[in-house]
Parts: C-alpha cells; structure tokens; sequence
C-alpha cells in the first residue's frame, strides 16, 4: 500500500507497529507490517478478560482529535470503532481524516486484536480481505498488551493506549490518553484528554 499523504501516515503510524521503507518511485512510502508473535508465548485468555476496553473513550494527540468506542463482549468477541480528525487552521477540528473499524477476538485459547482502515468515504486501505494483526501477548487486570499496542487501565474514566512505532530502524512507543465520555454523551473538551491534571 503506498501513501502519499504526510498526514495520512503520521495518523497511521499512530495504530500500527509498522516497518518504513522508501520506494524509489517518487519517493513514495510504502508500509510493512511486522510479523505477528509466536503463538506459543500468547497468553491464555477469553474476551471477558479485556471487558473494561468498552465505552466511548476521546482524546487528542499527533495534531488532532479522536474518539475510539467499543461494544462490550458478546459472542466471543469485541468491536471498535474509531475516527480521526487533524486540527485545522487556529488549532480547529477539521473533518474526519480517516476511521478505522476493529474487533478484539478469541482466537487458539487467546485473543487477537483486527483492524482495517477506512479513508473518509469509507474507501479502505488494506486489501479486501486482508486486516492488520495484532496478538495478544501479555494481559493483566489492567493491561491487556497486544503486539505492537497496549491498552492500560489507568482507572475508570481514564486509558492509555501506547502504540509501537518503527521508523528507519529506530523504535518508539506513542502514548494516548484517553478519557472515557460521560455517560449522558455530554462532550468534553479533548485538552482534558491530553492533560489529565
């Protein structure tokens, strides 16, 4: 897959534990994804484990805004969805850049995080039949680390999600402070996402 959009990859980089290379048509960026781990050292563990990932959840970071929602378990699995929007001129929210639709799976006695991402007509990036992967490989009440991303209970109303990233060699980890949205829907300002203080 080749992106020609700056924006475009830096948002994406954002969600997937993904290897850069530099084509050398025009410069262009292609993105490769790493292999997934070893099915021998993933936990066990059934989709109730992860069941405090459900709720609305928002935040800003990487120039922008997001929201990330997730259906509580039900028939061995879990979907999310989520949406980005890069802030426009003045630091205001511009229209949604891209979404990206996952679902967190029971799958060999462990669990399997998919996601596939969607441009803002709802025209995806991945293959048709091809998601992204992400497998479960360390859990705890609090954690549940997925190849690549982690989600962290902080409390109740507050997550972290840290996203490994590799560009030219050089591996970093991204974290997102999510704040769960009030149970009246009531938005919040997405600062209190970014500075939780």
């Amino acid at each position: 897959m080749i992106l020609r959009s700056t924006t475009a990859l830096l948002v994406l980089l954002m969600f997937c534990k993904i290897g850069i290379a530099q084509d050398k048509d025009e410069g262009a960026t292609q993105l490769k994804q790493e292999p997934v781990a070893e099915k021998a050292t993933r936990p066990i563990a059934k989709i109730r484990d992860v069941k405090w990932i459900a709720g609305d959840w928002y935040g800003s970071g990487m120039g922008g805004e997001f929201e990330e929602s997730w259906n509580p378990p039900f028939a061995g699995s879990m979907m999310g969805m989520f949406k980005f929007a890069p802030n426009g001129k003045e630091g205001k929210q511009s229209s949604v850049l891209f979404y990206e639709l996952l679902t967190i799976v029971e799958k060999d006695e462990s669990l399997l995080l998919r996601l596939k991402h969607f441009d803002k007509d709802l025209n995806g990036w991945e293959e048709k039949d091809k998601s992204i992967e992400f497998p479960l490989i360390k859990l705890s009440e609090t954690e549940a680390a997925f190849d690549g991303l982690v989600f962290r209970k902080v409390d109740d109303s507050t997550m972290h999600i840290v996203v490994t990233m590799e560009q030219s060699g050089t591996t970093s980890d991204v974290k997102f402070v999510c704040k769960r949205r009030s149970k009246t829907g009531a938005a919040q300002s997405s600062s209190d996402a970014s500075n939780p203080n």
